[in-house]
């Protein structure tokens, strides 16, 4: 294998003031090999130690690669959520919404209004029944899919029909199941 080519990084400097302060030195750098094909991402850290300093390098290039790829995708699902009319959410298995698109304007709320709470408030009181009647697991267990239609409360008080496609939804960056809604006013 090469070597990787050292690019003017401020390394010098930062172990400098690693022997001089104490202060322990943690930074990721990338590193383009000579070939000029091969880029590896390495994570260094280094500590005082005696009257020198310890550090370590840990080639992280496959934890960065997946960082970028998380990045991209969220970036592409993010583009795609906010430039639709409907709205998109996601909900953790006991309801608490863990993400909503920006459509959730149409209810006159922000997304930060609503993360991290439960959205029963917003149902309809005899629309409730529909909600409760489903049987959950049974979703989950067969990967259907599910329709309903009922009313949601607007911020200003009055209910807004909608139609929502609910589904599970398996993430794949934390291995957890998700209920997925796509929420339209009909």
């Amino acid at each position: 294998d090469e070597m990787p080519v050292s690019e003017e990084n401020g390394l010098f400097e930062a172990y400098v003031n690693i022997v001089e302060t104490g202060e322990p030195y943690i930074n990721e750098y990338s590193y383009k090999y000579e070939s000029g094909e091969k880029v590896d991402w390495f994570r260094i850290q280094a500590v005082k130690f005696e009257d020198g300093f310890v550090a370590t390098l840990t080639k992280i290039t496959r934890q960065k690669q997946a960082e970028l790829a998380l990045i991209k995708s969220e970036n592409r699902y993010r583009l795609i959520s906010e430039n639709l009319n409907d709205l998109i959410c996601l909900h953790q298995l006991d309801g608490t919404l863990a993400f909503l698109s920006s459509s959730i304007d149409m209810l006159g709320y922000t997304a930060e209004e609503l993360v991290g709470k439960k959205p029963y408030h917003l149902f309809h009181p005899d629309d409730m029944k529909q909600f409760r009647s489903t049987d959950y697991l049974k979703v989950i267990q067969q990967d259907q899919d599910f329709t309903i239609e009922g009313r949601l409360r607007h911020k200003e008080g009055h209910y807004l029909w909608v139609e929502s496609r609910i589904r599970p939804f398996a993430a794949e960056y934390d291995d957890k199941i998700y209920w997925q809604s796509i929420t339209r006013d009909v």
